[in-house]
């Protein structure tokens, strides 16, 4: 989000294999493992800020709904998927079936746990992760050199519309 990605369920699946991978680390009071519950589900949804004091930027609909819903009814130190998502990463991803199930709020579904990525997914992912890089690199640098070029031009103008201010018109002269 803002920006649609035809890669957005790759990206939220790597996100969520990473969040429960750096759970490992973290231990409560007790000492005991910190378990977190991860799911995710892909369709369509409205993002925008919100708030009049405080802005915060949210997003709504029936996607983030049915993704709160994969994360409540899956399991401790997993990711937990919809039909949705996993057709959209299924050649990338390793999934566990998990069979149809009855979702609160939505009826039976069938939904799988995603374990890991695919060797071959990781290694197209780098190389795409470098190319954007290096593209998003020349754009910021166009565009920062295009940004100061307007800023120089405005202020060359702004000094040029004061100096004309300044100087008195020709009645004005003794």
């Amino acid at each position: 989000m803002p920006v649609p990605d035809p890669q957005h369920a790759h990206m939220v699946c790597r996100m969520g294999l990473a969040m429960l991978e750096k759970m490992h680390k973290f231990r409560n009071d007790q000492g005991k493992p910190i378990e977190i519950r991860a799911g995710a589900h892909s369709g369509p949804c409205v993002a925008g800020v919100i708030g009049r004091k405080k802005f915060v930027y949210d997003v709504w609909g029936d996607a983030v709904n049915t993704a709160s819903r994969m994360e409540s009814h899956g399991e401790k130190m997993r990711l937990h998927v919809s039909q949705a998502t996993y057709e959209l990463i299924q050649e990338d991803f390793v999934c566990e079936d998990r069979g149809t199930m009855q979702v609160k709020g939505k009826g039976e579904m069938h939904t799988y746990f995603v374990s890991e990525e695919t060797e071959t997914s990781k290694a197209r992912s780098k190389q795409a992760t470098s190319r954007a890089k290096t593209s998003r690199r020349r754009t910021m640098g166009v565009g920062m050199q295009g940004v100061r070029e307007v800023q120089l031009d405005q202020h060359a103008d702004w000094f040029q519309n004061r100096k004309e201010e300044e100087q008195p018109s020709g009645s004005d002269q003794v």
